[in-house]
């Protein structure tokens, strides 16, 4: 299945979580197999890693938005600066942000969630959640994207200290963001899905 969840401006935090958990309560009511697992990418990747959080199910996270109250306190002297998202809602994935480094955009993109909203940076930082119960993660992103490192780097060490398993393939070389590396991960995302999932 293929979900939407609400986007700025028609709606800002919680609302993309509270889509998710409908749609998982809708889920149960249906007569599906047993073998759920959830992929997404950019802000997807940030609902995948929430899902395997809040359900326990296996999550794939590519380029997932992870660091965000840290990052944001330690970017205070960075300006954020939207650039050309004109087609930013039209444009797939693959073709978009795929230029790199880019603190100012990534720091518009994320307090844009939020809606000038502070107070709810920590509770939208999925790290703080990480339990033993959070379902198993195969976590990706480039070493040079707009999406820092350090977000599956958190994620990678809370999950290490509950003793949950993970996969951490955060070696991708260059400035492809989400989507623009799927190619050089779809192999090893099949296997860790085929891994977790139930037979």
């Amino acid at each position: 299945m293929v979900p939407n969840y609400r986007i700025t401006p028609e709606a800002y935090y919680p609302a993309p979580l509270e889509d998710m958990a409908t749609l998982v309560a809708w889920l149960k009511t249906q007569d599906l197999p047993q073998q759920t697992a959830v992929v997404g990418s950019s802000a997807g990747g940030n609902m995948s890693v929430e899902l395997a959080i809040q359900t326990g199910m296996p999550a794939v996270s590519l380029s997932g938005i992870l660091d965000i109250d840290d990052w944001l306190e330690h970017h205070e002297d960075v300006v954020a600066a939207e650039g050309d998202t004109s087609s930013f809602n039209s444009t797939a994935s693959a073709q978009i942000n795929q230029d790199g480094h880019n603190d100012s955009f990534y720091k518009w993109f994320v307090t844009n969630y939020f809606n000038g909203e502070t107070s709810e940076w920590q509770a939208a930082t999925p790290v703080h959640r990480i339990s033993d119960t959070t379902g198993p993660l195969f976590l990706a992103n480039s070493l040079n994207e707009f999406v820092p490192t350090s977000g599956v780097l958190q994620v990678a060490q809370a999950m290490t200290y509950h003793q949950r398993p993970f996969e951490l393939m955060m070696m991708i070389p260059g400035t492809r963001h989400a989507k623009g590396y799927l190619d050089d991960v779809f192999n090893q995302t099949m296997l860790f899905l085929d891994a977790h999932l139930e037979k």
